[in-house]
Protein backbone atom coordinates (compact mmCIF):
# COMPACT_ATOMS: atom_id res chain seq x y z
CA UNK A 1 0.00 0.00 0.00
CA UNK A 2 1.39 3.38 -0.95
CA UNK A 3 0.13 6.92 -0.68
CA UNK A 4 1.21 8.02 -4.16
CA UNK A 5 -0.37 5.07 -5.96
CA UNK A 6 -2.84 3.59 -3.47
CA UNK A 7 -3.43 -0.06 -4.09
CA UNK A 8 -4.47 -2.98 -2.00
CA UNK A 9 -4.50 -6.13 -4.07
CA UNK A 10 -6.10 -9.40 -3.20
CA UNK A 11 -7.22 -12.40 -5.19
CA UNK A 12 -10.04 -14.88 -5.08
CA UNK A 13 -8.05 -16.93 -2.58
CA UNK A 14 -8.28 -14.29 0.15
CA UNK A 15 -9.42 -16.10 3.24
CA UNK A 16 -12.73 -14.95 4.71
CA UNK A 17 -12.26 -12.23 7.30
CA UNK A 18 -8.65 -11.41 6.36
CA UNK A 19 -9.38 -8.10 4.63
CA UNK A 20 -11.28 -6.85 7.67
CA UNK A 21 -8.58 -8.14 9.99
CA UNK A 22 -5.49 -6.92 8.13
CA UNK A 23 -6.52 -3.51 6.75
CA UNK A 24 -7.09 -1.93 10.19
CA UNK A 25 -3.70 -3.23 11.31
CA UNK A 26 -2.03 -1.67 8.26
CA UNK A 27 -3.78 1.62 8.89
CA UNK A 28 -2.66 1.60 12.52
CA UNK A 29 1.01 1.49 11.56
CA UNK A 30 0.85 4.17 8.87
CA UNK A 31 3.03 7.21 9.37
CA UNK A 32 3.00 10.79 8.22
CA UNK A 33 4.34 11.22 4.73
CA UNK A 34 7.92 12.52 4.95
CA UNK A 35 7.83 15.79 3.05
CA UNK A 36 10.81 18.10 3.00
CA UNK A 37 10.57 21.58 1.59
CA UNK A 38 6.85 21.64 0.99
CA UNK A 39 4.85 24.67 1.98
CA UNK A 40 1.79 24.64 4.23
CA UNK A 41 -0.54 24.55 1.21
CA UNK A 42 1.08 21.37 -0.10
CA UNK A 43 0.87 19.76 3.34
CA UNK A 44 -2.83 20.67 3.51
CA UNK A 45 -3.51 19.22 0.06
CA UNK A 46 -1.77 15.99 0.99
CA UNK A 47 -3.77 15.72 4.22
CA UNK A 48 -7.04 16.19 2.32
CA UNK A 49 -6.12 13.50 -0.21
CA UNK A 50 -4.93 11.16 2.52
CA UNK A 51 -8.20 11.62 4.43
CA UNK A 52 -10.13 10.80 1.25
CA UNK A 53 -8.18 7.57 0.93
CA UNK A 54 -8.82 6.72 4.58
CA UNK A 55 -12.54 7.39 4.08
CA UNK A 56 -12.45 5.05 1.09
CA UNK A 57 -10.80 2.31 3.13
CA UNK A 58 -13.36 2.86 5.90
CA UNK A 59 -16.10 2.43 3.29
CA UNK A 60 -14.61 -0.92 2.33
CA UNK A 61 -14.53 -2.07 5.93
CA UNK A 62 -18.13 -0.95 6.46
CA UNK A 63 -19.16 -2.79 3.29
CA UNK A 64 -17.61 -6.02 4.57
CA UNK A 65 -19.38 -5.49 7.90
CA UNK A 66 -22.73 -4.96 6.16
CA UNK A 67 -23.07 -1.44 7.61
CA UNK A 68 -24.76 0.31 4.68
CA UNK A 69 -25.29 3.64 6.41
CA UNK A 70 -21.65 4.18 7.37
CA UNK A 71 -20.49 2.65 4.07
CA UNK A 72 -22.47 5.26 2.15
CA UNK A 73 -21.31 8.18 4.30
CA UNK A 74 -17.65 7.16 4.08
CA UNK A 75 -17.83 6.58 0.35
CA UNK A 76 -19.52 9.94 -0.24
CA UNK A 77 -16.79 11.69 1.75
CA UNK A 78 -14.08 9.94 -0.27
CA UNK A 79 -15.73 10.82 -3.57
CA UNK A 80 -16.17 14.46 -2.56
CA UNK A 81 -12.44 14.61 -1.85
CA UNK A 82 -11.49 13.34 -5.30
CA UNK A 83 -14.44 12.58 -7.61
CA UNK A 84 -12.18 11.81 -10.59
CA UNK A 85 -9.92 9.37 -8.72
CA UNK A 86 -9.65 6.30 -11.00
CA UNK A 87 -9.06 4.05 -7.98
CA UNK A 88 -12.32 5.16 -6.37
CA UNK A 89 -14.16 4.99 -9.70
CA UNK A 90 -13.02 1.41 -10.27
CA UNK A 91 -15.02 0.31 -7.23
CA UNK A 92 -18.02 2.61 -7.62
CA UNK A 93 -18.97 2.46 -11.28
Amino acid sequence: MTDDHPLIEYADWLRPGEFERVLPQLLNVRTTIPLVGGDIDLHSQIEVQQQGLLDFYDAGLYAYAGDKENWQMSLERALRTDPDNPYFQHFTR
